[in-house]
Parts: C-alpha cells; sequence; structure tokens
C-alpha cells in the first residue's frame, strides 16, 4: 500500500503539470460569463494578465497557449495596461506566426499604437507589417483605410464623419 502511494506521488519529470493552464482557462471563462469586462473585475482580470504572461515561458507546446495569451492580451488592454498588451501580442507573432491568432494580435498591435497610444508613427509600422505579412488577411481592408486616415487632420476627418450622416444629405 506504501509503495501505491509513494508511485502515485512520483510523477515522472518528462510529464508536465497542466494546472496553470487550465487555471488560466477557467479564469477567463469566469470573466466572459460576467460580461468580458476587464474593468468591472480588476482582481480577476489583473491575475489573468499576470498568469498570461508566465504561460509563454512555461507551456509554450500546449495547443492552448496562442489563444489563452491572447485572451490575456485583450484584457490587459481592457484594464488599459497597453504596453502589456502589446508584449503579448508580439509574443503570439514572435512564437505563433501560423497560428490564425498571429494576424490577429499585429492587426490590435497596431490599431492598440493608432487608437490607445497616439504613436502614428509604430501605427504606421504596424499596419504596414500587418499589409506585408498578411496580404489576403482578414482585416487588409480596415489596415488600408485605417493607414489612409494615419495622415488625415482630425479636423477633416470629423467633416467626413458629419458629411456622412443620413441627416446631412
Amino acid at each position: 500500500m506504501l509503495f501505491l502511494l509513494f508511485a502515485c506521488n512520483n510523477v515522472p519529470s518528462n510529464v508536465k503539470d497542466y494546472s496553470a493552464v487550465q487555471e488560466l482557462s477557467s479564469l477567463q471563462k469566469e470573466l466572459i460569463e460576467e460580461g468580458g469586462d476587464a474593468r468591472k473585475n480588476p482582481a480577476l482580470s489583473k491575475k489573468i494578465v499576470h498568469l498570461g504572461l508566465a504561460l509563454l515561458e512555461d507551456f509554450p507546446e500546449h495547443p492552448k497557449t496562442p489563444r489563452l495569451i491572447f485572451t490575456s492580451a485583450e484584457i490587459a488592454r481592457g484594464l488599459q495596461q497597453f504596453q502589456t498588451a502589446i508584449h503579448l501580442w508580439e509574443k503570439i507573432i514572435e512564437h505563433f506566426p501560423d497560428s490564425p491568432y498571429a494576424e490577429k494580435s499585429l492587426f490590435l498591435k497596431a490599431f492598440c499604437y493608432d487608437a490607445d497610444l497616439n504613436d502614428k508613427a509604430q501605427a504606421e509600422k504596424n499596419y504596414k507589417e500587418y499589409l506585408a505579412l498578411f496580404a489576403e488577411g482578414d482585416s487588409k481592408e480596415e489596415v488600408e483605410i485605417l493607414l489612409q486616415m494615419l495622415d488625415t487632420p482630425e479636423s477633416e476627418l470629423i467633416q467626413m464623419l458629419q458629411n456622412a450622416r443620413p441627416d446631412n444629405r
């Protein structure tokens, strides 16, 4: 009997404990079930981001890693931790270039530089990189429009939006 207890407690070193992956997955699901707004539960959201940052180092081969890191990046952006979100998206692009999350990550990285950080130079660089890497990507048309809008003065954009309203025709 003692042998069985000892044998059950000694997991071979080549077998990984994926409990952290399961925990992150469960926490993300919990946040989504609460409505998905990171600002409404900042403690949970910060824990998710923290676990997402550690996930790549601990479990790079796990099939859920790209999705979990991507979701953690979205949550970081929701918490207005823009540099953390960008860092996570960069990790996806670097380590999982063939994942469907790589394309989405590059788009969101560029958009974050554009809309959240108002860093037009980085936004332009990343939008152009998106078009170079994903010439037929899902967000190609949006990226082309956003690139054109980068050089458009704000007053002109406001005028264009006002002219586009149905009640102004």
